[in-house]
């Protein structure tokens, strides 16, 4: 089961990930996150409560990476250990800025 909530303030959005970021949670991710995208001036990903994430999950975070504003900061707190090795697994770790 997964879940994503979003805190606003201004053009700062906080986006918390629960659960499991998987092929039945991508498209409600992908749903969110692309609301804020184009807009956000910094976007933290918040990872404390996210206890999996598959290749699709890897894409939903790719997708935002690309499509955000040059000028938008991405964040990526409080990733546990064994989704950081995912990142680093894939070669994305020096792609992102970690909390």
């Amino acid at each position: 089961m997964f879940d994503i909530s979003v805190e606003q303030n201004e053009k700062n959005y906080t986006v918390f990930l629960k659960g499991r970021l998987d092929t039945n949670g991508a498209p409600l991710a992908n749903e969110q996150i692309a609301k804020i995208a184009k807009n956000a001036q910094s976007i933290v990903l918040d990872f404390s409560e996210l206890v999996y994430l598959s290749s699709a999950g890897i894409r939903v975070i790719n997708v935002l990476y690309q499509s955000k504003a040059d000028d938008c900061r991405l964040v990526l707190r409080n990733v546990n250990a064994d989704i950081m090795d995912i990142f680093e697994l894939v070669g994305l770790d020096s792609m992102f800025d970690f909390e």
